[in-house]
């Protein structure tokens, strides 16, 4: 099965330092992977964007593909001008020349540019690329909604629908578990608070998937979570009868796990641990 990703846009960096420049800012190390899931923090370690970035083969210049949200694209690409100075680098968007697919196997074809596996979790996906001026070449049938259904079936949280802009911390998000940070690799913008936070070894908050025995209103996110009249924490985004929640596993007694309620509703649901979180 195959969808085309219309939320994904492309951004290119190249120039002769694009490696270095990029690094500062990269939760994951970008010298020994291909294709890597990273985030962008702020100088006190908070969540800003989060994105694929690909290394593109070359024996002159470095160059990367950074796919991103198109609702982060614009505000990505100012935050990295920002901090460009002198360096010698370009940076562009260059999304009307390219689509992303997303597909349940890998893609064989000719005109595709890449077809790599998700990073972040072994039951998702690969991500493609091919120019759009090419894109009527592959013979699929495409499908929608094929990259929402792996996305809540296994609790991925990712983008503003997940995280909360310059609030969230991104080691609550299973950013480790979900393979997107280094926490060997040098400093970058926000690793103070990472690296302080592995160190002491206290994260408080986790990803849970909820499963429901109606949908529920979209619009009324973010819905709290109760067990008793104790906010355990959050649903964050849905899709169809499925959730994703950041829940403090502290105010979750064992024995009570799946006796929770949501803020103002008689919804049944099923709370699960993240899957990821086993590996």
């Amino acid at each position: 099965m195959y969808e085309i990703l219309n939320n994904l846009e492309v951004i290119k960096i190249s120039g002769e330092n694009c490696l270095n420049f990029l690094q500062r800012f990269t939760t994951n190390d970008l010298k020994n992977q291909n294709f890597s899931y990273n985030y962008f923090l702020d100088s006190k370690g908070r969540y800003l964007y989060d994105s694929f970035l690909y290394r593109i083969p070359s024996d002159k210049n470095e160059k990367f593909i950074i796919l991103i949200n198109k609702s982060q694209i614009n505000d990505l690409i100012e935050h990295l001008k920002f901090f460009k100075l002198k360096e010698k680098i370009q940076i562009e968007n260059i999304s009307s020349s390219y689509i992303l697919l997303y597909s349940n196997k890998i893609i064989y074809d000719k005109n595709i540019i890449f077809s790599i596996k998700d990073p972040r979790y072994i039951g998702l996906g690969y991500i493609s690329m091919i120019f759009k001026d090419n894109i009527e070449l592959l013979e699929f049938n495409f499908t929608k909604n094929l990259y929402l259904k792996d996305k809540y079936n296994f609790a991925i949280p990712d983008g503003f629908s997940d995280l909360i802009h310059k609030k969230s911390i991104i080691l609550e998000y299973g950013a480790l578990q979900l393979n997107a940070l280094n926490r060997n690799k040098g400093c970058y913008l926000g690793q103070e608070l990472i690296s302080r936070t592995l160190n002491q070894g206290i994260v408080r908050k986790n990803i849970y998937k909820i499963t429901l025995n109606k949908e529920i209103d979209k619009t009324l996110l973010p819905y709290n979570l109760f067990i008793g009249e104790l906010k355990i924490g959050h649903i964050t985004s849905c899709y169809q009868k499925l959730a994703i929640a950041i829940i403090n596993i502290d105010k979750i007694p064992y024995e009570n796990k799946n006796s929770f309620r949501i803020s103002n509703s008689n919804f049944q649901c099923k709370l699960e641990h993240a899957i990821w979180y086993k590996n």
